[in-house]
């Protein structure tokens, strides 16, 4: 049984850009930078859809239409950590949670990251765990800092068995990105790579996606492209 995972931070106007969300055709969506009434105006043509706001007017928003229970996995987050967003999908298998992630800077943009994460990690059981979003980080910042290092963000995925599939897909080294997911204000000189898909090491990865700039960032839908996978779960073979 193969499912398919997608994320995208579509920088605000959701009411307007939800008509997108065909295109990314995935059984699970994340969208970062939602509004409220922006995700209750679509949320009844879904089977499942969640919404966690953070501590602006926007926050993220989680749509999907599988044939599966789908609740919401409860987390111990400071009230300062924003925005994230845990679910659990019980599949005939077994259990996958997944946490959809939008980090935002409080004393910066990885530490309060890394406690969501130990967070979801001592919250979730299931033997499948999938961590997606904009993480607003990237190696290449830690060669200035001291504090919140990108790096031990990747050593505590890896720690916990999963791996980025950008990286497993292209082969790219972590801050050597051949393809951002982010051009700053749309300026194509300032590239970055911030979003990403973890995913279980005992979770086959089928296709991984970036989507092109061209209409994703070049008709100005938002300055990050969506990213997407398609991954086996054996046991449901």
């Amino acid at each position: 049984m193969n499912l398919t995972f997608t994320t995208w931070n579509c920088a605000d106007g959701f009411a307007r850009k939800s008509a997108y969300l065909n295109e990314l055709d995935a059984d699970f969506i994340t969208v970062q930078e939602v509004r409220r009434p922006a995700f209750e105006q679509l949320s009844g043509f879904y089977r499942h859809a969640f919404y966690q706001q953070s501590n602006t007017a926007r926050g993220i928003a989680v749509f999907s239409n599988l044939d599966a229970d789908v609740s919401v996995l409860p987390m111990r987050l400071r009230k300062a950590d924003h925005c994230y967003l845990a679910v659990q999908i019980d599949l005939p298998g077994g259990a996958l949670d997944v946490l959809s992630a939008w980090v935002k800077p409080v004393e910066d943009y990885v530490r309060p990251s890394q406690r969501a994460f130990r967070a979801f990690f001592r919250a979730s059981a299931a033997p499948y765990k999938i961590i997606l979003g904009d993480l607003n980080q990237n190696l290449v910042f830690d060669r200035n800092r001291r504090l919140g290092l990108f790096a031990k963000t990747a050593s505590q995925m890896a720690k916990h068995g999963l791996r980025s599939l950008y990286h497993e897909a292209t082969s790219d080294g972590f801050g050597d990105e051949s393809r951002p997911t982010h051009f700053l204000t749309y300026d194509k000189s300032r590239p970055y790579h911030l979003d990403y898909i973890f995913a279980s090491q005992n979770l086959p990865l089928v296709k991984f996606e970036l989507f092109s700039q061209d209409p994703w960032s070049d008709q100005r839908r938002s300055d990050h492209l969506p990213l997407r996978a398609q991954l086996e779960f054996p046991a449901f073979l």
